[in-house]
């Protein structure tokens, strides 16, 4: 992963654990497991880059079980897809824009595999 990829998604993790009390290292990890009746019980409306995130963020507000499970990042082989400042500008106006939805301190989660709480 380049420096600026490193940055960039160091400031996307500050700015979630700012916004949400988020309680995890790495907010732009993509990988995640959870039961699909989590699915009806959940309200991601982005699209593109921001989806993956407000998804964990829903689920972390919500109080689903959640656990983080550290990864190492690579370098990605073939063509970067990622328009650092445009992608990353345009993840913080959602964050933004998802914390001001909500009026009240989000639950805790502890960690980041997914279950039903119910």
């Amino acid at each position: 992963m380049s420096i600026s990829h490193v940055f960039g998604n160091w400031v996307l993790s500050l700015v979630t654990k700012v916004l949400f009390g988020w309680p995890f290292r790495d907010s732009q990890s993509g990988m995640w497991i959870f039961k699909r009746s989590i699915l009806k019980k959940i309200d991601v409306r982005s699209g593109g880059m921001p989806f993956s995130q407000e998804l964990k963020i829903e689920a972390y507000i919500k109080g689903f079980k959640c656990t983080e499970i550290p990864i190492e990042y690579r370098v990605r082989t073939g063509d970067v897809k990622l328009n650092v400042i445009g992608d990353g500008l345009g993840n913080i106006a959602k964050l933004f824009k998802k914390r001001f939805t909500y009026w009240r301190r989000p639950s805790p989660c502890k960690n980041f595999i997914i279950e039903d709480a119910s």
